[in-house]
């Protein structure tokens, strides 16, 4: 087998070096970039499989790397992020990464993590290709490709296509995954652990920055607030919990009741 060509990208030496032990050490094929226009140059010349991105490089950071990389291609992104506030800030915006780690990190986490990526891309062009899509396992229940239908919201799981009030939402593959693992289980509360493992397939190693960000963007897709209209709801300490029929808003404006003179 050609082994996977991975793109790391990071200022910071130490880093580079320690990623690239460990990745080859698993039999990938490494390309280090030492800041972001190395990086674009990189992906434009060697076509990997796989890109590793510092949030914060001098220049051209992370971010607007990602970006140029997703007007043109789907290859699993990975952001390295050093600060929590560099999470929040990618909670706000729609980058398009599949993953993202905050630093300190441990090497055999995040080559775990590669290796899921890149499991989850080969098995969908696999399947892409060959058009074998069949029913798929979800928790401990078999489910069939089906429309889920709630009130306001239409959930296509074979053509994967999701409307509210009519209106299309163009989600991507894991938040589409997040929405029908939730969908499934109206009601029910369930932990990030639950999220991460049923939803995505993937092992679930205590972080929770790439879950946050792909909720976050569900959420905002959905129109969900905090005014009572929110379909995902968080349970504090526990996880977060699928209404389908939120309740509905009382009008605020006074109006006087019919029959009844105005004083």
């Amino acid at each position: 087998m050609i082994p996977a060509r991975i793109l790391i990208a990071d200022d910071d030496p130490d880093i580079r070096e320690l990623l690239q032990v460990y990745l080859h050490f698993e039999s990938y094929e490494v390309i280090a970039a030492c800041d972001g226009q190395q990086a674009l140059q990189h992906f434009i010349t060697y076509h990997p499989d796989l890109v590793i991105l510092d949030v914060m490089m001098p220049g051209m950071d992370g971010m607007e790397v990602c970006r140029r990389i997703r007007a043109n291609s789907h290859v699993p992104v990975v952001f390295l992020t050093g600060r929590d506030d560099e999470v929040d800030q990618l909670l706000g915006f729609g980058f398009g990464a599949d993953d993202y780690i905050v630093k300190p990190f441990s090497p055999r986490t995040l080559v775990a993590r590669v290796k899921a990526l890149l499991r989850r891309t080969s098995a969908a062009t696999t399947a892409a290709a060959t058009g074998d899509i069949s029913p798929e396992h979800t928790g401990d229940t078999m489910v069939s490709h089906a429309i889920l239908s709630f009130a306001g919201l239409q959930i296509d799981t074979e053509a994967y296509q999701v409307t509210r009030f009519g209106k299309a939402i163009d989600l991507t593959a894991k938040e589409f995954q997040l929405l029908k693992y939730f969908a499934e289980r109206p009601g029910k509360v369930l932990t990030k652990r639950q999220l991460v493992t049923g939803a995505w397939g993937e092992e679930y190693f205590g972080d929770d920055a790439t879950l946050m960000v792909h909720l976050s963007h569900l959420r905002q897709k959905l129109g969900d607030s905090s005014e009572g209209l929110s379909l995902i709801v968080t349970i504090r300490g526990i996880g977060y919990k699928f209404i389908p029929q939120p309740e509905e808003v009382p009008d605020r404006c006074s109006v006087t009741p019919p029959n009844q003179p105005k004083q």
